[in-house]
């Protein structure tokens, strides 16, 4: 039996080659806050002796990311704006909703993009489509990859380091607890940490962080046990 997907495929990826095609598309950042927008650039063009015609465009993604803007053409420069839905978490964006029977990305080994550019082309009378995922080219002074979208919160909060203490009969004493408050956010706001302690304990109350955009703060809160503290397990949580 004829698998026509596979060989659908095999054709438009020599009509690809045929053409010269070249189709790219980044992301202006690829930690994706829900709430924010974030822009994409592609670029499409064919061999100049492939006599290839450029033809539509347009972008396809999950649920959670809405196109509001379309502006300049491939050869140039076409630029996406996105913005990510507050609820974007809750939909399961990164279950892969981009995945089909044709994907090519559907036994892929890496996870199934949050966004592609489709490029309509058309070569020796006959049309093809070319979907090229977003990414983003990650790049400092040791490496330059190119890395797929992710969907993150705005903030996200983690004890620094992870610890545990033994309070020995008698010894009760007050310990400070380091939170670490990371904010994918670009908008500039300011977030409140504090612990969640069981009845008896006692802390110094919650503290604000800053922001200006992503970036790192750390918060210290001081936890005092109970004078008449049981044996057993205490669990705080931030």
């Amino acid at each position: 039996m004829l698998d026509r997907t596979a060989a659908a495929s095999r054709i438009g990826k020599a009509a690809r080659l045929v053409a010269g095609l070249g189709v790219n598309a980044l992301a202006d950042r690829n930690d994706l806050a829900t709430g924010e927008e974030f822009h994409v650039v592609a670029h499409a063009q064919c061999r100049l002796d492939a006599d290839c015609k450029i033809g539509e465009s347009k972008l396809v993604s999950v649920a959670a990311l809405n196109q509001t803007k379309k502006e300049g053409d491939l050869e140039k420069g076409q630029t996406f704006t996105i913005q990510v839905q507050d609820d974007a978490k809750s939909l399961g964006v990164l279950i892969g909703s981009l995945s089909s029977p044709d994907s090519q990305y559907q036994n892929a080994a890496s996870p199934t993009p949050l966004a592609e550019v489709w490029v309509r082309f058309r070569l020796a009378g006959h049309e093809y489509l070319d979907r090229e995922p977003v990414k983003f080219f990650d790049a400092n002074s040791v490496h330059a990859d190119l890395v797929p979208l992710q969907i993150v919160p705005s903030y996200t909060l983690a004890v620094e380091p992870n610890q545990s203490v033994q309070i020995l009969p008698g010894g009760q004493h007050d310990f400070d607890v380091l939170l670490r408050v990371h904010s994918y956010s670009t908008k500039a706001a300011a977030v409140s940490v504090g612990l969640d302690a069981p009845a008896g304990w006692t802390t110094s109350g919650t503290v604000e962080a800053k922001f200006d955009g992503a970036a790192d703060r750390y918060a210290k809160i001081k936890l005092t046990p109970p004078a008449n503290l049981s044996e057993g397990n205490s669990t705080i949580t931030a």
